[in-house]
């Protein structure tokens, strides 16, 4: 196969390339295209030399003759370039801002020791249900394609199917974010039949007396019902587990049964379970208990979620980066509070808000939308905007390695130089060398 694609290629070929970096890695050489997050895997000095004639513009047939012998090589180099398409400089963000994560009442039934949102009691000046649809249909007029429902508890607003109903007529996708507690057969039923992408519900515990923890006593179970139900109407569920450091350090394996018994019921096209892998400072949760914690906590979700599905990075890897390049963490997408603020980031407790839509039109909202997604694309921080790395790695949350940044209240006039660059530490570069290797040849078009 590689032999034909070789004699499919005219011997006078001359390949233009877009800047090319090289690296040198636990005895490979990766040549690496930054502007587009492309790369190929060199074995030898002699692909290296290799490719080095074809960046300087030598045609085909004169490497050839330069590297007589070397056949395999040669076939190895052209296969890759060819199969990764390295002259292609067309590109697409991951990142993809036509969401509308929708805060319809911060009002909840529950109130979560975690809880970044702090709910629990509604807002004294919460949107109306015709701010909500106003909100909605300006957002579709300019190419919004999903609304994401979440609160507190978005149940408990008595207009929530209205609402619903609404945004399944413009002819969007809806996502809910719910603890499961209110979901009955007619509720399911009902949203079934719109346009919905599907539903994620929050379990932090394996049981009921863990869950009862956090979430208070019998909602373990409400939540599962809830789970049978939207199953049983086809509607995808993802399980979000925020599990309190305390209980997932000592009862791993007990989440991990938990999770996979559930997965077995259902089937992996029906639920999969997010685990978070870190916490956003919420009602008992402050910023030092976080950063005490977060190393060992990540690493025990690693292992639980490992456990679950197996090694799913190199997975996960290639999913963001096929077709794409990661260039951005998702800054710039319109969550909007349920008293009407608006932000960038939906960690709230770590931005600052950008405005309300109250104050003015959806034009000047949409115009500020644009200049935060490019204010948050990678190439404008130090020190990965010169990296080689800068789309395969996208830099990593901006309120978490940025936080400056997202403390910013105009978006408009920022200047980066004021910004502190991201520590970034030779383990995380090599980690990502390592996959790049371990994935090169599932890249191949």
């Amino acid at each position: 196969m590689e032999e034909e694609k070789e004699l499919e290629l005219s011997l006078d070929k001359v390949y233009v390339f877009p800047k090319i970096d090289f690296v040198e890695y636990n005895n490979y050489y990766l040549a690496i295209l930054p502007e587009t997050a492309k790369w190929i895997v060199l074995k030898t000095p002699e692909q290296v030399a290799i490719l080095k004639m074809l960046i300087n513009g030598t045609c085909i047939d004169d490497v050839i003759k330069k590297h007589v012998g070397s056949q395999d090589d040669l076939i190895s180099v052209l296969t890759q370039i060819e199969a990764k398409q390295l002259e292609c400089t067309k590109t697409k963000s991951v990142f993809s801002n036509t969401r509308l994560h929708l805060h319809i009442t911060n009002k909840c039934n529950l109130r979560c020791p975690h809880c970044y949102m702090m709910s629990g009691t509604a807002y004294n000046n919460e949107l109306t249900t015709e701010e909500i649809k106003d909100l909605c249909k300006n957002f579709q007029r300019h190419g919004g394609t999903d609304v994401s429902l979440t609160g507190g508890e978005p149940t408990v607003r008595k207009d929530f199917f209205d609402i619903a109903e609404y945004i399944s007529s413009l002819q969007m996708k809806i996502s809910v974010f719910t603890n499961g507690y209110f979901w009955n057969e007619e509720n399911v039923k009902r949203i079934s039949e719109l346009n919905i992408e599907g539903v994620q519900i929050s379990i932090d515990g394996y049981n009921e007396n863990s869950n009862a923890i956090i979430r208070g006593s019998g909602i373990f179970e409400r939540a599962l019902k809830s789970i049978d139900l939207f199953i049983k109407h086809h509607i995808y569920v993802k399980v979000a587990v925020t599990a309190p450091y305390e209980i997932i350090k000592k009862h791993q394996s007990e989440y991990i049964k938990f999770s996979r018994s559930l997965i077995e019921k259902y089937g992996e096209d029906a639920i999969e379970f997010n685990y978070s892998y870190f916490f956003m400072p919420g009602r008992d949760l402050s910023h030092n208990k976080i950063e005490s914690i977060k190393d060992e906590y990540y690493n025990i979700v690693d292992n639980v979620v490992t456990s679950i599905y197996g090694n799913i990075e190199e997975d996960s890897f290639v999913s963001n980066l096929t077709d794409c390049i990661y260039d951005s963490c998702g800054y710039g997408g319109l969550n909007v509070m349920a008293n009407g603020d608006f932000y960038f980031c939906d960690r709230i407790a770590d931005v600052n808000k950008s405005g309300n839509i109250r104050d003015m039109s959806f034009n000047d909202i949409f115009s500020m939308m644009k200049a935060a997604e490019e204010a948050g694309r990678i190439d404008n921080f130090k020190p990965c905007g010169t990296c080689e790395l800068k789309y395969i790695c996208g830099g990593g949350c901006r309120a978490e390695y940025f936080r400056d940044f997202t403390k910013i209240t105009n978006i408009k006039t920022i200047n980066f130089d004021n910004i502190p660059p991201r520590i970034c530490d030779k383990k995380k570069k090599e980690k990502l060398y390592r996959l790049m290797i371990n994935t090169n040849e599932r890249f191949f078009c």
